[in-house]
């Protein structure tokens, strides 16, 4: 029983973070704005705008993937490692390797940038305390 109250904690987690990574770019802490000129002289957003697009995306996949945790009658640990991946792809998409954010670190995105990561990092935190009670039990 108390395993249980251990994932249920783990998917309330990943509800609040879920909800906070997906306000984070154009409510809480905003990217930037701006659109850039392209070459053809046609504008475009800047690529903090799309960092924010896919990370509220992540944001709303990740709530949806706390409820299961909290609403499931097996299968946690399976679920709280999957909180883990997607805290991963949370903390790469602002980087290079992902989509990024400005060069400039005096742009808003880098507050963004800042706050995303924490969650992501919050959340590979919750899953692998969701994923220990599973492994203790053999």
């Amino acid at each position: 029983m108390g395993n249980e109250r251990v994932w249920k904690l783990v998917g309330a987690v990943g509800v609040l973070v879920g909800i906070v990574i997906a306000l984070t770019p154009f409510n809480l802490a905003h990217v930037c704005t701006g659109m850039m000129e392209m070459k053809s002289g046609m504008p475009a957003a800047m690529k903090c705008n799309w960092m924010g697009v896919a990370e509220v995306f992540l944001g709303l996949l990740i709530a949806f993937n706390g409820l299961l945790i909290i609403l499931a009658k097996n299968g946690w640990g399976s679920l709280s490692l999957m909180l883990g991946a997607l805290g991963i792809a949370v903390i790469i998409i602002p980087t290079h390797l992902g989509i990024g954010v400005c060069k400039n670190p005096a742009m808003a995105c880098h507050t963004t940038k800042t706050i995303l990561t924490t969650s992501g990092a919050a959340l590979i935190v919750a899953a692998f305390v969701g994923w220990l009670p599973k492994r203790s039990r053999g």
